[in-house]
C-alpha cells in the first residue's frame, strides 16, 4: 500500500483508479467523472484482466463489478486480497443482503448498488481513499473553506466532517442533510451538469443527476427486471406495438426511471416510470383516480401512458407505423424522446440520439420479435389475472380462449368479455370437444369430477371437464342421472326415453328401471346412445378413437356416434369407417345412414343397399352401368 497524504482533491493526479466492468457505457461515464476529479483511470473488461491489472498497475482503489465474463467479481476480490490491501468498492446490481455480506466478507471495503448517482460514487471513492492513507493533518491544518457547526468541522469540498480532529464517516445523503442543517454553509450541491460531459444523462446502471437524481431508498419496487418485462408486455400485448416501437419507449423510460415505479426526483417535482412533471404528474393522479386505478402502480401508470399517447395522434401514428427492425427501434426511441419527453423540441438532438441508440443497441437485441423478451405466463393487472404468450395477452378476441398452465397443471378460461381476464366461479360454454359446458372454480381452475354448488350436485368429465347431462356411471359405481339442460343430479322418479326410473333421494343412485339401450337428447339438441347405462361412441383422451357405428332396431337404421362430439349422433355428415374393409358412408339430417341414390347441390351419389358404402368407379345398378368419380364418388 502506498503511503501518501491525500488533501481533498489537491493530490488526485497521481491517484490511480482501476475500473473492472464489462459494460463499456458504464465504464466510460465513470471514467469521465473520475478524470474530471483529477484521477488517473485504467480499465479492465473482465475478471481475469481485472486481476492482472490490479497486480501490474498497483492502483490506489478498485471499482469492481460482480457479474462479468471469465471471472466474477467475488473471485476477483478474493484473488486481489490474497496479495494486496487495495481499497475495493463493489459496484453491482446485486442488491440482496447476502450478496453484500459475501462481498464484504471476501474483502471489499464498500458496496454500491445500481442504480447509483455519480456524486455519491465520487464521494465514496474519496472516502475510501482517505481511509487508505496516513492522515497527516491536525484539526488546525484542515484546509480552508470548511465551516463550523458546534463542535463539528464541515468541509463541503471534501465531503468531510470532523469532530475533535477525527473524521466521521457519513453517507452522501447524511452529509448533505448535515450541510443543510448547518445553515452557515453553501446550499445543497447543485445537480450534475450533463451539458459539459458530452455523455447522455443516463448510461446503463448509472443515474446522472439531471432531471432526476435517484437513490435506492426512494425505490419501493425492488423487482426491476419484472417491471421491465411487464412494461414490454403491456406495450406489445395490451397496446399492440411491435418490438421496435416498444424498444424506443423503453429506452426513454429506462433513462427516466430505470423502470422504478414509485420513485420521485430529488426535488419532488417528477414522479414514476416516465418522470411525469408538474401538471402531467397531476394529470396522472387525476386519470387514475377517475378510472379506479392506483397511480403508484405500474399498471396505473401504463394506462395513463396509453391515454397520453392516444392524445398525441401524430406520435401514435408514427410509433405504430415504425418498421420492426433495428433502424425502426432507433427512430422510435428518437421520436418518442423528441415528442413525448421534450414536447416537440428539435434542439436537443443529443438526448434524442442517446435514446435512439439505447433502443437500437440494448433493447432491440433483447426483445426483437418477442423472441427473448416476450413473456409467457400470468400477470396481475388491477386485481385481475391475465395470460401472456410471447408477450401477447391472450383471450381478448372472440368469446375468449381456453389455455393450459403446466405450472399449476390446470386449464383456464380467458374471458374476452373481461378483456382476456381469467374466469373465476363461472360456467362457460366452449366449442372444443364438440361443444361443452365447463366450470371454473374460485382460482380459475377447470373443475373435474363431482362438484357441489348451491346445494346441487354436478359431474364434470375427468379428462375434458365437460359437464355431464343425462345418464352416467360414477367412478364409485353409482348409476345417476343429470338434468339434460342444467346438469343437476336428479332424485326420485325420472322419465327417460319413455321409461320410468327411480333414483335414491340422498345419493342419486338408480334404484329401479331397466338397463336397456336408448337414446337421450340433451338441452342442446344432441342425441346420445346408451347401452346398459353407458354412453357409447365416446372415449375422452383417446386420440385414436373416432367413434362407433350402432344399429337401432326401433328405427331400423344405422348411426354414427362421433367421438369428437362426445359420442353425439352424427348428422348431415360423411364418415370414413373401417368396417367392411373401409368405406365412406353418409348420414342424413336425422343421423340415419343413407342407402341407395342420394342427390345434393346438383350432384348424385350411390350408397350400397346393404353396407351403406359409397360407390366409386364403374357399377351396374338395376341393369344400368354408371361411373362414379374414383375420389369423390360423384356420378359422371
Amino acid at each position: 500500500m502506498k503511503n501518501k497524504t491525500f488533501r481533498g482533491g489537491e493530490d488526485t493526479m497521481d491517484r490511480k483508479i482501476l475500473i473492472v466492468d464489462d459494460e463499456k457505457n458504464i465504464v466510460d461515464i465513470i471514467a469521465f467523472n473520475l478524470k474530471k476529479e483529477g484521477y488517473t483511470v485504467i480499465t479492465a473488461a473482465d475478471g481475469e484482466e481485472g486481476v492482472q491489472k490490479a497486480m501490474e498497475e498497483n492502483p490506489d482503489l478498485i471499482l469492481l463489478d460482480i457479474m462479468m465474463p471469465k471471472m466474477d467479481g467475488y473471485e476477483v476480490c478474493k484473488k486481489i486480497r490474497e496479495k494486496k490491501n487495495t481499497p475495493i468498492i463493489m459496484l453491482t446490481a446485486r442488491a440482496e443482503e447476502l450478496d453484500k455480506v459475501l462481498g464484504l466478507e471476501l474483502g471489499a471495503d464498500d458496496y454500491v448498488t445500481k442504480p447509483f448517482g455519480v456524486r455519491e460514487l465520487m464521494a465514496r471513492v474519496k472516502a475510501n481513499l482517505r481511509k487508505s492513507v496516513v492522515r497527516e493533518e491536525t484539526p488546525e491544518q484542515a484546509p480552508a473553506g470548511k465551516g463550523n457547526f458546534g463542535k463539528l468541522d464541515i468541509n463541503p469540498d471534501r465531503y468531510e466532517v470532523r469532530k475533535d480532529g477525527r473524521i466521521i464517516d457519513l453517507t452522501v445523503r447524511e452529509f448533505e442533510l448535515l450541510k443543510y442543517l448547518s445553515g452557515s454553509l453553501t446550499p445543497l450541491m447543485p445537480m450534475f451538469d450533463t451539458a459539459d460531459t458530452g455523455i447522455a444523462e443516463y448510461s446503463g446502471d448509472i443515474v446522472q443527476e439531471d432531471a432526476a437524481t435517484y437513490d435506492a431508498s426512494y425505490n419501493t419496487n425492488e423487482d426491476v427486471a419484472a417491471n421491465e418485462r411487464d412494461v414490454y408486455n403491456y406495450l406489445t400485448g395490451t397496446m399492440g406495438m411491435n418490438s421496435a416501437a416498444a424498444s424506443g419507449v423503453m429506452a426513454s423510460m429506462y433513462r427516466e426511471s430505470r423502470f422504478y415505479v414509485d420513485i420521485t426526483n430529488d426535488y419532488g417535482t417528477a414522479y414514476g416510470l416516465c418522470q411525469w412533471y408538474g401538471d402531467r404528474w397531476t394529470n396522472l393522479q387525476n386519470y387514475c383516480n377517475n378510472n379506479g386505478l392506483d397511480w403508484h402502480t405500474l399498471y396505473g401508470q401504463m394506462r395513463f401512458l396509453e391515454y397520453e399517447l392516444n392524445s398525441l395522434s401524430s406520435l401514435r401514428s408514427y410509433m405504430y407505423g415504425i418498421s420492426n427492425d433495428a433502424d425502426g427501434a432507433y427512430h422510435a426511441g428518437y421520436e418518442w424522446c423528441r415528442v413525448y419527453e421534450l414536447g416537440g423540441n428539435t434542439s436537443d438532438t443529443t438526448r434524442c440520439d442517446s435514446r435512439g441508440t439505447l433502443a437500437r443497441d440494448t433493447f432491440w437485441p433483447k426483445y426483437q420479435n418477442g423472441s427473448t423478451g416476450g413473456y409467457t405466463g400470468w400477470r396481475s393487472e388491477n386485481g385481475r389475472d391475465y395470460w401472456y404468450e410471447n408477450g401477447v395477452k391472450q383471450g381478448t378476441t372472440g368469446r375468449g380462449k381456453e389455455i393450459y398452465d403446466a405450472s399449476s397443471d390446470a386449464w383456464y378460461w380467458l374471458d374476452a368479455v373481461d378483456g382476456g381476464a381469467k374466469a373465476v366461479n363461472k360456467d362457460v360454454y366452449q366449442e372444443s370437444d364438440g361443444g361443452k359446458w365447463v366450470r371454473y372454480d374460485e382460482n380459475g381452475h377447470m373443475i373435474k369430477g363431482e362438484n357441489c354448488q348451491n346445494g346441487n350436485w354436478y359431474y364434470f368429465e375427468p379428462v375434458t371437464g365437460a359437464m355431464i347431462h343425462g345418464p352416467w356411471t360414477l367412478p364409485d359405481g353409482r348409476k345417476v342421472y343429470y338434468d339434460l339442460t342444467t346438469g343437476i343430479m336428479q332424485y326420485g322418479n325420472v322419465s327417460i326415453n319413455g321409461s320410468l326410473y327411480y333414483f335414491d333421494p340422498v345419493y342419486g343412485t338408480m334404484k329401479s328401471g331397466a338397463l336397456t339401450n336408448f337414446w337421450v337428447t340433451d338441452g342442446n339438441g344432441k342425441s346420445f346412445w346408451y347401452e346398459s347405462w353407458v354412453r357409447q361412441g365416446w372415449q375422452p383422451g383417446s386420440s385414436n378413437y373416432r367413434g362407433k357405428e350402432i344399429y337401432d332396431p326401433a328405427s331400423g337404421a344405422w348411426y354414427w356416434l362421433d367421438n369428437v362430439q362426445q359420442g353425439a349422433k352424427a348428422t348431415s355428415k360423411e364418415v370414413y369407417q373401417d368396417s367392411n374393409g373401409g368405406k365412406w358412408v353418409r348420414y342424413d339430417a336425422n343421423g340415419r345412414m343413407i342407402k341407395g341414390w342420394y342427390t345434393q347441390d346438383g350432384k348424385t351419389w350411390y350408397y350400397d343397399l346393404t353396407t351403406g358404402a359409397m360407390y366409386k368407379g364403374w357399377h351396374t345398378i338395376e341393369g344400368s352401368t354408371y361411373h362414379f368419380d374414383e375420389t369423390t364418388g360423384v356420378k359422371g
